[in-house]
């Protein structure tokens, strides 16, 4: 009578084990898919103003295939790590940093900024 609810035992803790196996090995496959890309970006305040005509835009973009500032793409190394410089035009200018991972799923940022001679 002990050496079956103790197979018993045995085989229900064995199945919980191996679906919580599968269940983590699925989050860790599909996490990138649930929450999708992260855009960090330094170098430039929305809203500020700057008095020098070149902007240096640093950032990090993890999980990003594609990344776009103004349009113009830009590389992204293997840890998401990106620098450009923009030239700003004397009074308003709209930087817009946009990112696109490898599911199609898009983040975008836009700084307005303004350049004072």
């Amino acid at each position: 009578m002990r050496e079956i609810r103790l197979t018993k035992i045995l085989r229900i803790g064995g199945l919980i084990v191996l679906f919580g196996l599968i269940i983590g090995f699925t989050y860790f496959k599909t996490r990138d898919l649930l929450f999708g890309l992260r855009l960090e970006v330094t170098g430039i305040v929305d809203k500020a103003n700057y008095p020098e005509g070149v902007l240096e835009i640093i950032g990090k973009a993890r999980k990003a295939e594609d990344l776009t500032i103004n349009g113009d793409k830009i590389f992204v190394d293997q840890e998401g790590k990106f620098r450009d410089w923009r030239i700003l035009s004397p009074g308003y200018n709209m930087v817009t940093i946009k990112t696109t991972d490898r599911f199609g799923k898009e983040r975008t940022k836009n700084f307005e900024v303004t350049f004072n001679k």
